[in-house]
């Protein structure tokens, strides 16, 4: 075992968890460990595969595939979090891509960059998270702004 595969390996042991099967993910997370990847490590990979779930439900909502995006986060309410909380860190996890696509219409360079790796780091594939800020800076340019919120 080794650094390569283990995020594979603990993706297994979270989908035995998932699939109520504790003594399968036990049994691959004491492989991890008798592999060499610290308990640190594994805890990291654990986070790792809950933040591409994320990501995959941001991406589906983005998309606009709200069948997949609520399939996502009943899979994850079964899992046992709290809908609530799965839909905050989806919310968030946009948040962050809209942040880029302002970061990217404002000529904030190096902050998009860094907006854009921790996209790419939380589960995003790298053109996929390219082209979803582009379509989100397109779509702020084409909206217009909002200068008269009082009612008459």
């Amino acid at each position: 075992m080794n650094s390569k595969n283990a995020s594979r390996y603990a993706g297994r042991a979270y989908d035995a968890y998932r699939e109520n099967n504790p003594k399968l993910a036990k049994d691959i997370l004491e492989a991890m460990e008798k592999g060499g990847i610290s308990e640190e490590k594994i805890v990291y990979y654990m986070r790792k595969t809950l933040r591409e779930r994320i990501a995959e439900a941001g991406r589906a909502k983005l998309d606009g595939n709200m069948s997949a995006y609520a399939r996502i986060v009943g899979e994850l309410r079964n899992d046992g979090f709290d809908r609530e909380w799965v839909v905050d860190a989806v919310d968030g996890w946009v948040s962050k891509l809209e942040s880029a696509a302002k970061e990217k219409a404002d000529g904030k360079t190096k902050e998009f960059k860094e907006s854009l790796e921790e996209i790419t780091d939380s589960g995003a594939d790298q053109e996929w998270a390219e082209d979803a800020v582009n379509r989100l800076a397109d779509s702020q340019k084409k909206r217009p702004a909002n200068d008269s919120d009082d009612e008459e």
